[in-house]
């Protein structure tokens, strides 16, 4: 009984780490754009502070 339930077991938990492996990529491929977003913004700021100070 242990033998057949060992590889179930094994492939149960390989299947949460590919799940918690996908989730981390996706949760640092979304910080990763939002990191973008709030750098652009910062930029265009800045250039719009300066287009200000240059007028």
């Amino acid at each position: 009984m242990e033998a057949q339930k060992d590889p179930l077991f094994i492939k149960a938990t390989d299947n949460n780490a590919i799940a918690r492996v996908k989730l981390i990529l996706q949760y640092i491929r979304t910080i990763t754009t939002y990191a973008q977003v709030v750098f652009f913004a910062i930029i265009t700021f800045i250039l719009f502070l300066l287009g200000i100070i240059a007028v």
